[in-house]
């Protein structure tokens, strides 16, 4: 939210353009979010399997948000590809 306000007020319109390559990231990034999921899901692991494995990718989404959002400038945290959409 934080960031969709600055874009708006922002005097020069902080046109972001981010690279392929954080583009890439950022894609993979967020379908290994859905991964352990869809594999319990289909049955293909086991749901504690799963279970552990989901765990795993919210701490380390929690970390990377928590990086994006206290330490990063807003220019800065716009083109780090470990984000959510």
């Amino acid at each position: 939210m934080r960031f969709a306000w600055l874009r708006e007020n922002s005097p020069n319109g902080l046109s972001i353009q981010p690279s392929f390559g954080g583009q890439v990231v950022f894609v993979a990034y967020n379908i290994a979010f859905w991964i352990p999921m869809v594999l319990a899901f289909t049955k293909v692991i086991e749901y504690d399997t799963a279970f552990r494995a989901f765990s795993g990718v919210i701490i380390v989404r929690a970390a990377f948000n928590l990086y994006r959002n206290n330490v990063l400038q807003p220019e800065q945290a716009m083109f780090f590809p470990f984000r959510s959409p």
